[in-house]
C-alpha cells in the first residue's frame, strides 16, 4: 500500500462535506430555497404590571411582570441607558395591583424581571426581543424588538 495516504475520516470532516456536496448540488439544479409560509408563532407578551403609560410608579417597583410564556430577551431603559435585571422569575401571587389584563384570553402565565431601586421622574421604556418569520433563505427567522410599554416613576 506505497503511495497511498489515508486520512481519518471524522464526523466534522464527513459533515462538512456532506454541506459543501449538498450547496454544490443545490447550487447546480436551479433549484431556488424559500422559507415556508407563516414561519414559527410570534410570542406575545403583554406588559401588566405597572400598566403601560403608568404614572407616579415607586422607584422601589421591584419588579417588572409581563403575561404570556417567556422565551427571550426583555429590556427596560431609561433616557440614560438599560436597566441592570435580575433573572425572570415567577410571577408574585397575588399580582400587585393594578395591573393589565392581558391581551389573551384563558389561563394566560405570568413572569416577573427583578428591578433595581429606579431613578424619581423618569420615563422607562420596556420591550421585549422575539423571534418572528423572515423571508430570507437559509435564515427563515428573524429576532425582532418589540415595544411593550412605558412607565414613569415619582
Amino acid at each position: 500500500m506505497h503511495g497511498i495516504c489515508r486520512l481519518p475520516v471524522t464526523a466534522n470532516r464527513l459533515f462538512v462535506g456532506l454541506l459543501i456536496a449538498a450547496g454544490a448540488m443545490i447550487a447546480c439544479s436551479g433549484t431556488t430555497i424559500s422559507c415556508p409560509a407563516g414561519g414559527p408563532a410570534v410570542i406575545e407578551l403583554s406588559l401588566a404590571y405597572p400598566i403601560p403609560n403608568a404614572t407616579n410608579v415607586p422607584v422601589n417597583l421591584g419588579v417588572v411582570i409581563f403575561s404570556g410564556a417567556f422565551r427571550g430577551i426583555v429590556d427596560v431603559r431609561s433616557p440614560v441607558g438599560p436597566v441592570a435585571l435580575g433573572s425572570p422569575t415567577s410571577a408574585p401571587s397575588p399580582l400587585p395591583t393594578p395591573y393589565a389584563t392581558p391581551l389573551e384570553s384563558g389561563n394566560v402565565p405570568y413572569f416577573a424581571v427583578p428591578v433595581p431601586t429606579l431613578s424619581p421622574a423618569t420615563t422607562y421604556t420596556v420591550s421585549y426581543v422575539q423571534i418572528g418569520p423572515a423571508n430570507d433563505p437559509p435564515s427563515c427567522v428573524a429576532p425582532a424588538t418589540v415595544n411593550a410599554g412605558s412607565f414613569t416613576t415619582r
